[in-house]
């Protein structure tokens, strides 16, 4: 349960943390091998495929290095193929952890993008960036951005030093879709408690007429849902456009504060997260709308609440403050000496 994270003692909350990301990894495993609700294809990696992304990670060849490629190759290219059907476009994860951080981690691969997307659509230009670029058409685009992301290869790390029993690389289907209608669901005691915009960017302008039509799709959607479910908590992101209807899965998470909770705050809304009889919304729309700041930095714009604890943004605004005053200081001394 989320209420006993914060009561791990040091030494059980690695083992018990790895404990329930295991048992959330085979739920969803179990899920999504029914063909109603199929939204990935995996490739499971042994060890050796695992050891073999750490030697492209680290740009070094081995006497097996083109039979291992091969080999990788053709595994992601059966599950490429099994997932995409009629899609031309794929993406991927590795144990559900997003490569999102490889795509800037390149300044001359996401630029010429970024700049135009400023030229269309300057208020999404970050976000369509983002997803364009973890838009992948073979096996070797996938094994490029894994071995550019960090997030993945810690991931794969742990699997070769024996720190998590499984690894596995997940294809889904690739498809640009509106933020205005991407909602991560809060599930716990399998029961619905809040709904927010995954991104949180900007104002999506949702309006009166669609948003009783979204609640709704939602709260049906997940009660069909639940049943198929063995584990009691649990995160969902959805999709959902209301005019023709159009609801898909795009994720899945663990319920627990290492998961994004975009609109919410761990601490602070944690009893609506646990608690509320009623689902409460939290919409980037007008008045209801908190716009998490973002901040340039060597690999673009990064939203804040991912970058800095509220600690460290805490000793920045300080850092400024007392910048300032050094500032105004040095002027008037150097008034007075004029």
């Amino acid at each position: 349960k989320i209420h006993d994270n914060w009561r791990f003692t040091k030494k059980s909350r690695p083992y018990l943390e790895e404990l329930y990301k295991q048992t959330i990894s085979s739920e969803i495993d179990n899920f999504n091998s029914s063909e109603q609700h199929q939204f990935f294809k995996s490739a499971n990696l042994t060890i050796q495929e695992a050891q073999f992304l750490i030697m492209v990670h680290k740009k070094m060849k081995g006497p097996r290095y083109d039979d291992l490629m091969k080999i990788l190759s053709q595994k992601l290219e059966r599950a490429l193929i099994e997932v995409s059907n009629d899609a031309v476009w794929s993406q991927c994860f590795v144990n559900m952890v997003r490569p999102t951080d490889a795509v800037f981690s390149n300044e001359n691969n996401y630029k010429p993008v970024l700049q135009k997307e400023y030229l269309s659509n300057p208020k999404d230009a970050w976000y369509n960036t983002r997803e364009k670029g973890l838009a992948l058409l073979s096996a070797k685009d996938i094994v490029k951005i894994i071995t550019e992301s960090n997030d993945c290869m810690q991931q794969i790390r742990k699997y070769t030093e024996h720190q998590i029993p499984s690894l596995s690389i997940q294809v889904m289907r690739w498809q640009i879709t509106d933020p205005k209608f991407k909602f991560r669901c809060f599930i716990f005691e399998r029961k619905l408690r809040a709904v927010t915009h995954i991104e949180t960017y900007r104002n999506f302008g949702l309006t009166g007429m669609e948003i009783p039509d979204i609640q709704n799709h939602i709260i049906s959607y997940i009660e069909e849902l639940l049943p198929n479910f063995k584990i009691d908590d649990i995160i969902i992101d959805l999709y959902v456009y209301p005019h023709p209807i159009d609801i898909r899965i795009l994720n899945i998470h663990p319920f627990w504060k290492h998961t994004n909770p975009c609109l919410f705050n761990w601490e602070e809304d944690i009893n609506i997260l646990l608690h509320s009889n009623r689902p409460v919304y939290r919409y980037c729309n007008e008045a209801n709308c908190f716009v998490v700041p973002y901040v340039e930095n060597t690999i673009g714009a990064t939203n804040i609440s991912h970058l800095l604890e509220m600690d460290d943004f805490v000793k920045i605004n300080l850092g400024f403050f007392g910048l300032s005053l050094l500032l105004i200081l040095v002027r008037v001394k150097i008034n007075e000496y004029w």
